[in-house]
């Protein structure tokens, strides 16, 4: 009796383990990596008769019908990819619980993917431009997002405001190749993640698609099974306090995630000494003013994606983000005129904020066959802003205009997306892409002023509003070509812009543009030790919102904000080249750029009536750049990491008499040191000394100090910035048309904070076994 319950028992286990959901995950076998849209046929083992064909999702993943674990639970699988050895292995999936991953072996290095690193064959290059994978760097594991970012030869980054530039540039961003305003909204929340959380950087050298900026496309790694996971992030310094939590869950063919971030940021007071003279005139201003500001901010973002079949994809978003900011102004200044005190002034300035925004985003993607691809994507974005300020004035000589004043102001604005491109790959010809882009924005502005005068005088009420609405349209043909040792990437694109502009005056323009782009990368040598690539290209660029303030003139004392509604587009033509050596220990890149910008769109100031500033932006004529960064990267022992760099830029100006140049530069040294399993120690000391036009800085160093851990789920930092400045004083100088302005800010530059993620639930990060890095690379 006892023999049979155990035989029904085990029968009974058997036939569970059989008829559950069965999956196959297709891995790289160097990179441990998932291949999607590999062919995977199911074959009976038996009578090798063909069971199921299909192709394996965007994550690797194939679904194994239970129709088939009915009829065998032996079966043959065949991988297919254009990228892999072919691959025939049998599974017993009664002996399997849940997945099967299979590793397919990849076929030999194509000659055009050059590696750049002497770290790792972590970073390549082709003419499109750059690829870092995470899951080859060593440090990986130790970094967050935007340290990883850095790693690429021209990345510099704001540690503060997460401000990313590339050679000088602000660069654009993509979500597994989708360009997501609510990613956007959170994108300081994402690049304080740790980086494998992220399979793969790419940097795109020109996207049509986002009006031929250079972006970074992040690759996010997505679990091989069904599941719930989550991280949870938080960091704290003497400037922000950060938590956030990203949240998964896995169903089959269907992705749902959600983070929520909470953030607090409240700036070191600034305090502030000018004086300026007027080249008119005997004329001096003297001031000084002490600042600080705190804001709060929460925010989520809900996105899915769906697998719905072989050939379609839906992706959805949602994003809502509120804010709260409120800043305190003290300051007093002394005009003096003839070596006499005209009138002195005292002012306390409150200001509070609010805001909301939200995004709606929506993508289809249709892959009828391996080389062609439809993507449609829509989306929409609204903020609404409101601030109020006070000035109160005590005043000694003659009356200001604005004697003391409260402003109101409210922004609301509404943006529409749309996009729809086609891909095609010709195996002898290369690859194509069409595409059409369509974008709307309207934006409205309100301010409303009470002014006060001296006693005894009326108040006065003064209303202003005005509406800004921007109709654009592009149409863009890329061509992207591989070769045995060149790759090269061809793009033309023509925009369309028709727009209004609704103040006092009513104005309106419209613009038509063309902008196409060459590069090509070639590799000099059969072992790939020396490549070169180079890109050149035409632009024309609308003017940004920020800069057509539609408001004729705002007066406040002696400044006037000079509205500026008529703005030209910019016309600017670029160059840029790269050289990449890769000598065993040593990587060295150079990489460079030209530009020449006619009708460029800059902010000024001047002097009129003696004494009155005048500041707004104007199209200043002529600006030629250049900027040449150098990148060494340096192993002298296994465990240490050198790398110096280099970065500097020359900038002319040029405007009928009006002529500056300037000369922009800082270098930095890196050093990084594996003290064993678990713990990266890391060190920066970065001096930088800029002019720009109408500024000229002082030189000043920058340092920072960190340390990482990481073992199992859990990853911890602290780090240490700028100790041998903690409190410093900056000195600039204003060199404006009639006027020169010496400016001392004394504010806190140190810093100090630390940072904890641990990982619940299912794992998402880059992994050999889906449980975080846990191999000591080092050796």
């Amino acid at each position: 009796m006892k023999k049979n319950i155990l035989l029904l028992f085990f029968g009974f286990l058997q036939s569970s383990a059989l008829f559950a959901q069965k999956y196959i995950s297709l891995k790289d076998s160097v990179t441990n990596r998932v291949v999607p849209a590999a062919i995977v046929k199911l074959i009976r083992a038996e009578n090798n008769k063909l069971l199921h064909d299909v192709e394996a999702n965007e994550y690797g993943v194939v679904l194994i019908p239970d129709s088939i674990l009915k009829i065998t639970p032996l079966v043959k699988v065949v991988c297919w990819h254009a990228d892999y050895k072919n691959n025939l292995i049998t599974v017993n999936f009664a002996a399997i619980k849940d997945t099967a991953i299979i590793r397919l072996l990849p076929l030999k290095q194509t000659l055009t993917e050059v590696t750049v690193s002497a770290k790792a064959v972590s970073l390549k290059q082709d003419a499109k431009g750059v690829k870092l994978d995470l899951l080859k760097e060593k440090n990986a594991k130790h970094w967050q997002l935007w340290e990883a970012l850095k790693q690429i030869p021209g990345i510099e980054i704001d540690e503060q405001s997460m401000e990313v530039k590339y050679l000088g540039k602000r660069v654009g961003f993509e979500i597994n190749g989708i360009a997501s305003n609510a990613f956007l909204a959170n994108l300081s929340t994402y690049l304080r993640m740790p980086s494998v959380r992220f399979s793969q950087i790419e940097l795109e050298y020109y996207d049509p698609k986002q009006d031929g900026a250079v972006v970074i496309n992040l690759v996010s790694n997505s679990p091989a099974k069904d599941g719930v996971g989550g991280t949870l992030n938080a960091s704290v310094d003497l400037t922000t306090q950060l938590l956030s939590i990203p949240l998964f869950l896995k169903r089959k063919q269907h992705l749902f995630e959600m983070l929520t971030s909470i953030n607090f940021n409240s700036m070191p007071k600034i305090e502030s000494e000018s004086g300026t003279t007027y080249l008119q005139s005997n004329n001096f201003l003297q001031a000084q003013n002490s600042n600080h500001s705190e804001s709060k901010s929460f925010s989520t973002r809900l996105h899915t994606n769906h697998q719905l079949g072989k050939k379609h994809i839906l992706d959805t978003e949602f994003g809502l983000r509120t804010n709260n900011n409120s800043s305190e102004t003290y300051g007093g200044q002394q005009e003096w005129r003839e070596i006499s005190l005209y009138r002195s002034i005292t002012s306390q300035n409150n200001k509070k904020g609010t805001g909301n925004a939200y995004s709606a985003g929506l993508t289809y993607l249709f892959q009828p066959q391996k080389d062609h691809k439809l993507q449609f994507s829509v989306d929409w974005d609204g903020s609404l802003n409101n601030n109020a300020r006070m000035l109160e004035s005590i005043i000694i000589g003659p009356a200001l205009p604005t004697f003391n004043y409260s402003k109101k102001s409210e922004d609301e604005e509404k943006n529409f997306y749309s996009m729809l491109s086609y891909e095609y790959t010709h195996k002898q010809l290369g690859a194509f892409e069409a595409g059409f882009k369509y974008f709307n924005r309207n934006h409205e502005s309100n301010f409303e002023y009470h002014l006060k005068q001296r006693e005894g005088s009326a108040d006065s009420l003064l209303l202003r509003a005005s509406q800004n609405n921007y109709h654009f349209s592009a149409l863009f043909l890329t061509w992207s070509r591989k070769l045995k040792r060149i790759s090269m990437f061809a793009s033309m694109k023509s925009d369309y812009s028709k727009d209004k502009i609704t103040a006092i005056t009513n104005t309106k323009y419209s613009f038509f543009t063309y902008a196409p782009h060459l590069s090509i990368q070639a590799k000099l040598d059969d072992k790939g030790v020396h490549n070169v690539s180079f890109s050149t290209g035409y632009k024309q660029l609308r003017p940004s919102l920020s800069s057509t303030n539609p408001i004729d003139d705002i007066q406040s004392g002696n400044n006037i904000i000079r509205g500026n509604p008529n703005l030209m587009p910019e016309r600017n033509w670029y160059v840029n080249a790269l050289y990449l050596a890769n000598l065993q220990k040593l990587t060295f890149t150079l990489s460079s750029s030209f530009n020449r910008t006619k009708d460029a769109i800059t902010g000024y100031s001047k002097v009129e009536n003696d004494s009155v500033v005048v500041s707004g932006y104007d199209n200043l004529g002529l600006v030629n750049s250049g900027f040449v960064t150098l990148t060494v990267s340096y192993k002298p022992f296994p465990r240490i990491t050198i790398t110096p760099s280099l970065n500097g830029s020359i900038n002319r100006f040029k405007n009928g008499l009006l002529t500056a140049t300037s000369y922009p530069w800082n270098a930095e040294i890196d050093a990084d040191y594996n003290a064993g399993k678990y713990v990266l120690l890391s060190s920066k000391v970065e001096y930088t000394k800029g002019d720009y036009f109408q500024l000229r800085n002082e030189g000043y160093f920058t340092t920072r100090l960190s340390a990482s851990y990481v073992k199992g789920n859990v990853n911890a930092s602290i780090f240490f910035n700028n100790i041998n400045r903690f409190y410093n004083t900056i000195e600039s100088v204003n060199e404006a048309e009639g006027l020169v302005r010496n400016v001392i800010i004394k504010n806190r530059q140190g810093n100090l904070g630390f940072s904890l993620f641990y990982n619940f639930g299912l794992s998402r990060v880059a992994s050999q076994k889906g449980k975080g890095i846990e191999k000591d690379d080092v050796k």
